[in-house]
């Protein structure tokens, strides 16, 4: 069997223009993970302390990949459920 494509799937049809713009905007997806948009840290720029709190706004908190001061080199995913691991604990002792 080849690995090469036998047809084309889509659009399915010559397009052009406006149509091949929409499709490309439509259909265009990344494999990439946000993160680090809210960093966490000590110092001024950062937007969420070592408790997880929002500098700035009471009671509120992130727990999330936004709060990375440096992407990860491994699945986010795992990273993110030791984020909310550490917020429960933050939680429970102030609690």
């Amino acid at each position: 069997m080849s690995s090469q494509p036998k047809r084309e799937v889509a659009p399915a049809r010559k397009l052009a223009g406006t149509e091949m713009n929409d499709l490309i905007r439509n259909g265009a997806t990344t494999y990439f993970h946000e993160s680090g948009t809210c960093r966490m840290g000590k110092d001024s720029l950062a937007v969420v302390d070592p408790s997880l709190r929002v500098n700035g706004i009471r009671k509120l908190r992130i727990a999330d990949s936004s709060i990375m001061p440096r992407i990860v080199s491994v699945a986010t995913m795992a990273t993110c459920v030791l984020i909310g691991e550490r917020m429960a604990e933050i939680l429970k002792a102030e609690a």
